[in-house]
């Protein structure tokens, strides 16, 4: 079973007409490496994860056009 997660942290709670909107700002992302890569939108594009191995804590997603 492949596992994708995202941890997060509630920043804002919004009103829009009949809607609830939530803004989170991503703390934590990790997919396994068998895995399909995760689809990330991200500034008007789409990306997946990649990893940055030069990040001292480990492997950090950064998005990949």
């Amino acid at each position: 079973m492949n596992s994708t997660g995202i941890r997060a942290r509630l920043e804002h709670r919004l009103t829009a007409g009949d809607h609830r909107l939530l803004v989170a700002r991503v703390l934590q992302a990790h997919t396994e490496e068998d895995s399909t890569s995760p689809l990330i939108y991200h500034n008007g594009e789409y990306g997946t994860f990649k990893t940055n191995s030069s990040h001292s804590g480990g492997p950090h997603p950064n998005v990949s056009r």
